[in-house]
């Protein structure tokens, strides 16, 4: 059990705490896939768009070469400076300021939202941008990246092409495995490596 501050602010009266438990590995996971499935819904309109552009000027990028950049210029810009893709590129726009704004104010992506789940700092407070957005997200991915880069390059100096293909693979899979088996470990209260970066806990709202 974790007591969450409605305020905001520490040490509150009991009247202004409520009661939470730590969101089960299913819900987190369910939430994780109800996200991907949302932004893949939110690309769905700029690649179907690059599609039928690119079908519909044909003509323009079979005349493409190297040495006539001004036909690569049009053929492209056909394409990518269409009303249409970039009103596409917008819609997925507005769906990521969305989903940052809502995290921002209610430690919620529209995922959690919907599984009644939600993202406290483990002192009980609520995480805001910092927490929930820029540490949890941001800065978690880019270590992450950067470490994935690493090993990898350090990997590739050890084996062979074939191999290095295989364990890249692996490698990049790595830190969500780890997080994957973070969520059944019931004694940390669930938390993974993005809820140690930023002093996070995930939790689950009373009905």
């Amino acid at each position: 059990m974790i007591m969450m501050n409605n305020l905001n602010s520490l040490p509150l009266p009991e009247d202004n705490q409520i009661e939470v438990k730590i969101a089960p590995p299913g819900l987190r996971i369910g939430a994780c896939a109800l996200n991907i499935l949302f932004s893949i819904i939110a690309l769905i309109p700029l690649f179907a768009t690059m599609v039928v552009l690119i079908i519909k000027n044909s003509e323009q990028f079979k005349g493409i070469n190297e040495n006539n950049p001004e036909a690569v210029f049009s053929a492209l810009s056909s394409v990518f400076a269409h009303p249409v893709f970039l009103l596409s590129i917008l819609v997925y726009l507005v769906y990521g300021i969305w989903q940052i704004v809502i995290m921002s104010k209610h430690g919620q992506s529209l995922g959690k939202r919907l599984l009644k789940i939600k993202v406290i700092k483990s002192n009980g407070d609520e995480a805001g941008f910092l927490g929930t957005v820029l540490l949890r997200e941001v800065v978690y991915n880019i270590a992450v990246s950067i470490i994935v880069a690493l090993l990898v390059m350090i990997v590739s100096a050890l084996v062979s092409e074939t191999a290095l293909e295989v364990l890249s693979n692996l490698i990049s899979w790595l830190p969500n495995l780890i997080c994957l088996v973070m969520l059944f470990n019931v004694k940390r209260d669930r938390r993974t490596l993005q809820d140690y970066v930023a002093d996070t806990v995930v939790v689950k709202l009373p009905d």
